[in-house]
């Protein structure tokens, strides 16, 4: 199933979950692979109506969310 994170487009298998969708992001999209769940906790994230979203939560096909920060860097709305 095509689901997006930062407008990016991820293939990625049924029944997959928000961390699953973020894992892929920083694997394949940034090359950087973020190595323990408690990095991946630390996010904030949203769906396309600004509704936060925890990392457990399931996805759909066609779902998007957002990284709002990144654990370590200034808030997106500071750069």
């Amino acid at each position: 199933m095509k689901v997006f994170v930062n407008d990016t487009c991820l293939e990625l298998f049924e029944g997959a979950t928000v961390k699953d969708a973020l894992n892929k992001y920083f694997t394949t999209v940034l090359k950087n692979e973020i190595k323990t769940s408690g990095r991946i906790a630390d996010l904030i994230v949203s769906d396309n109506h600004g509704n936060r979203v925890m990392t457990d939560g399931s996805l759909s096909a066609n779902d998007c969310i957002y990284i709002e920060n990144n654990p370590g860097e200034k808030p997106l709305k500071d750069r």
